[in-house]
């Protein structure tokens, strides 16, 4: 909801669109009705102050009685009076503008929440928003949100279950990346520069780089960035599971054993080494079950591609051979 419409609202000024969509917006939560409420007060005091001045000066100054040099204080009386109402009018008037753009732009303390490698985390924003956040990643964001947008940012992976609210979008940026949404499920994978991934599941996005170039997204597309190379790619996913990460089961389609090989670093939180360039340029297909383990894992990917590794458990280190 933007300020100038709650400005029109309390002035009786807006119009039928802009009466409908402040009452939809006091509808979504008690913390909406509240905070129009507390500036409906300020702002009638204000206007009180401002609007009944001469009435109030009147009723509390003393009927002239004697020659008329008598009314000379009175009316230094009243100038003053008068310009003293005007400065609380004005004071009142600047509370209502402070609260009003506090809610608007201000937002509570920054938290940062983290993940090491193998660990996964869910997390509810204070808007009922659902995160997801994956192994190695870290997601900054407001401990309450400004009244008019939700921003949070993100390095590494993260699955977002968006509440809808089409007076509040929810922004996701990384590396100069940004995300805009109004109320859907998505998944996002930015563990560096040099590769940004956007999965959408349901609803939609309006994705905008570095560049300023934008997409929007429809269900079941996957758009990747390369800055480094300035390429943006989106594709078509026929599985709507394929990014649902969050469910234990990780989907790869057409993956370079590279990229594989470091995701399960970060899941399974152990160094894998490969010295077989040709090997880390095979791509592979199918499914993995985390909860299977990491040699489970070697095991499902060997049946594809041939190769040997040695796992030390004490040092935490697979050499594939």
């Amino acid at each position: 909801m933007k300020s100038a419409v709650i400005h029109r609202y309390l002035m009786g000024q807006a119009s039928a669109g802009e009466r409908e969509a402040i009452l939809l917006w006091v509808e979504e939560s008690s913390e909406n009705r509240e905070l129009l409420q507390y500036l409906s007060k300020i702002y009638d005091s204000a206007i009180w102050l401002s609007d009944d001045i001469e009435g109030f000066i009147k009723a509390q100054q003393p009927k002239a009685v004697g020659p008329a040099e008598a009314m000379a204080p009175e009316r230094y009386n009243g100038r003053f009076l008068k310009s003293l109402i005007k400065i609380a009018a004005v004071f009142l008037i600047g509370i209502f503008l402070s609260v009003l753009l506090y809610h608007s732009y201000g937002t509570g303390d920054m938290q940062i929440l983290t993940t090491g490698n193998g660990q996964q985390t869910e997390l509810v924003l204070e808007d009922g928003t659902h995160v997801w956040l994956n192994s190695a990643s870290s997601l900054t964001y407001p401990s309450r949100f400004s009244l008019f947008s939700r921003k949070v940012v993100l390095k590494g992976e993260a699955y977002f279950k968006v509440i809808h609210n089409k007076w509040r979008p929810f922004h996701v940026e990384s590396y100069g990346n940004d995300i805009q949404v109004l109320g859907t499920e998505f998944n996002v994978r930015a563990y560096n520069e040099a590769h940004y991934e956007v999965a959408l599941v349901k609803g939609a996005l309006r994705l905008t780089d570095a560049k300023a170039r934008e997409i929007i997204m429809q269900p079941g597309e996957v758009v990747s960035f390369n800055p480094e190379r300035g390429v943006m790619k989106k594709e078509l996913v026929h599985d709507p599971e394929y990014y649902k990460w969050t469910s234990g089961i990780i989907r790869f389609r057409q993956k370079p054993l590279s990229d594989i090989f470091r995701l399960l670093s970060r899941i399974y939180r152990v160094h894998i080494s490969c010295r077989r360039s040709l090997l880390l340029n095979e791509h592979y297909t199918g499914k993995i079950l985390i909860n299977d383990g990491l040699e489970h894992a070697l095991n499902v990917l060997k049946m594809s591609s041939k190769f040997d590794y040695v796992y030390t458990q004490n040092q935490d280190s697979i050499d594939i051979r």
